[in-house]
Parts: C-alpha cells; structure tokens; sequence
C-alpha cells in the first residue's frame, strides 16, 4: 500500500461506521433530527466527530430531508437506476407554476415530499424530499 493510504482507508471505515450510527439517531428521531441535533445525540453518547464531520457525513449520505446536494435521498438513486424519464413540451398541472426553466416529465413514479406549511398562495413552505412511494401510481393521486 502507498505510504499514506493506510490512514485514508481507516478514516472511510470510520466514515462509514459513524454514518450508519448518524443514520440510526436519525431513525429513532422519526426521521425529524438534523445534523445540530444528531451531533448533539452522539456527543452525550461519548462519540468522538465534529459538528462538521456529522454534518459532511449526512449531507454525503443525502438522507431524506438533508439540504439539497449532489444526489438524492438513500436508496432512491438504486432504485431509480439510469431510467430515462420522457420530457413533454406542456406542464401536466392545471396551474402551470411560474417557474423559469423548468422541464416536465411524464409521471411514472411517485415521491412523498415534507413541508413545513402552505403559504397564502398556496405554495408549500420549507418543502423537503422524503421518499419515492413505489406502492403508489401517478394515477392513484388526485
């Protein structure tokens, strides 16, 4: 091994091993704590990792929730696969949003999103993506 790698593999088994314990917190919380939270959860646990560190951490396992980020929410990328979604020129909504640039797609898949609540407009304030709904159709929603 070169000189060096020995300290990069142990530091990403360590990555890994204190992701899936920030995953567990996260769980246990019902899916509601952030990083300041987790962090403080595995501070009065004993372990050792920086409000930065389980910050990096969430955001590279991007869970449900987490801030937007290069990649999508845990498992949902696997499961997507390299699926080609067909791009319509019309938005599919009755209300066409007031949104530049955007790109519509046929539905084919379902996706559960959080929020905080609705503005007066209707508009859904702090919304965040939760999970893809494979039990569910497009045409089972209304």
């Amino acid at each position: 091994m070169a000189p060096g790698r020995e300290g990069t593999c142990e530091r990403r088994r360590r990555d890994a091993e204190l992701t899936g314990r920030i995953r567990q917190v996260h769980d246990e919380s019902g899916g509601i704590y952030g990083s300041p939270r987790v962090h403080a959860v595995l501070k009065r646990e004993g372990v050792h990792a920086g409000r930065e560190r389980v910050e990096r951490l969430i955001h590279q396992a991007a869970w449900p929730g987490s801030p937007p980020g290069p990649s999508d929410a845990l498992g949902d990328r696997a499961r997507l696969g390299n699926r080609v979604f067909a791009a319509i020129d019309e938005c599919p909504f009755d209300k066409v949003p007031s949104v530049a640039g955007a790109r519509w797609v046929l539905p084919r898949l379902v996706g559960e999103v959080r929020y905080a609540t609705r503005t007066r407009a209707g508009l859904l304030r702090h919304p965040s993506w939760h999970r893809l709904r494979p039990d569910l159709a497009p045409d089972d929603i209304t």
